[in-house]
């Protein structure tokens, strides 16, 4: 397997101004082949035995097709816009991975255009900005908690499906046993935020599980960046490729794309405490508070909260 690091290392070693293509991998069923087109631009070609049909571009890539002489047919993704790159890289990996399936058979083509498809509408609502700290602490925070999931024996598929904050629920994370709100703080930090009064009321039994974060020099070799971490478990959902398609779009809506600023800060993890929300335990719901009030922001002290956690 091909991983997203090595597949940037092949396109480095080729010389833009020189012309010409690489091919990558003798091993895959498929011939995929990298180079560059004009002004630098980096360009993924396949050649198939099958007619691939018309392939829509977009503002960012450049999608062409051609019968060669000796009848096979040439499909190239060429990148134009720059700012695009590393989203432009991801995208290659994962269709050139994800086509190593060689039950796919003469379906190939149909899967690698309708993949190639889906990734050009992940980028039309792909965020421009970058995430704040904040957001970024978060998601490293759920990311922590997907993976502890999958450690633990949990199905690719159950552990990446029960991920529903970033399709805009209340909890961050549903499962059959309940749900899991993540929290991730600064190491010192004492109290966690509560975003709305739905956040922590829900049928199911419910936990809150606080990682706590800071940033670390670059050299700290324990450290790690966001895109470590988010490569960390890429590579472990490389086999199953519903639950890898779940997890980039999970990704995409949470505000994530592939950018070099997110692997330029490195952060050190500082330990985990892990609640239980009962009954008794300290929070506004719809229950507890006027129907006058419709919406609330708080604080929660963890001092105040040490009789619910779990030991």
């Amino acid at each position: 397997m091909l991983s997203n690091k090595e597949l940037i290392k092949k396109w480095d070693e080729i010389p833009f101004y020189g012309g010409g293509y690489k091919r990558i991998d003798n091993t895959h069923p498929i011939e995929w082949y990298i180079g560059y087109e004009d002004m630098n631009q980096k360009t993924i070609l396949l050649l198939t035995n099958n007619d691939p049909g018309n392939i829509s571009s977009s503002k960012s890539i450049i999608a062409s097709t051609g019968q060669r002489k000796d009848g096979r047919w040439a499909i190239s993704f060429r990148l134009i816009k720059k700012g695009n790159e590393d989203v432009f890289i991801h995208l290659c990996w994962d269709i050139i991975e994800s086509s190593r399936d060689k039950s796919l058979g003469c379906d190939t083509v149909d899967y690698i255009v309708e993949r190639y498809n889906k990734w050009l509408k992940l980028m039309e609502h792909q965020r421009p900005e970058l995430m704040d700290d904040t957001h970024i602490k978060g998601l490293i925070g759920e990311m922590l908690f997907l993976e502890e999931n999958i450690k633990n024996g949990m199905e690719l598929q159950v552990a990446v499906d029960g991920w529903i904050g970033p399709d805009g629920a209340d909890q961050d994370f549903v499962y059959v046993n309940g749900w899991t709100e993540i929290k991730c703080i600064g190491i010192s930090t004492n109290s966690i935020s509560i975003s709305s009064i739905e956040q922590l009321d829900a049928e199911l039994p419910g936990w809150i599980c606080v990682y706590f974060l800071d940033k670390t020099a670059p050299e700290n070799t324990k450290g790690f960046t966001l895109v470590e971490k988010i490569e960390e478990l890429r590579s472990v959902f490389a086999n199953n490729v519903r639950a890898r398609e779940v997890f980039e779009n999970k990704l995409f809506k949470y505000g994530y794309s592939d950018r070099k600023e997110y692997n330029e800060q490195r952060y050190k993890f500082g330990g985990k405490k892990k609640y239980k929300v009962d009954d008794d335990f300290p929070r506004l719901i719809k229950s507890n508070i006027p129907f006058e009030i419709i919406s609330a922001k708080y604080n929660i002290s963890l001092a105040g909260i040490e009789g619910w956690r779990l030991k």
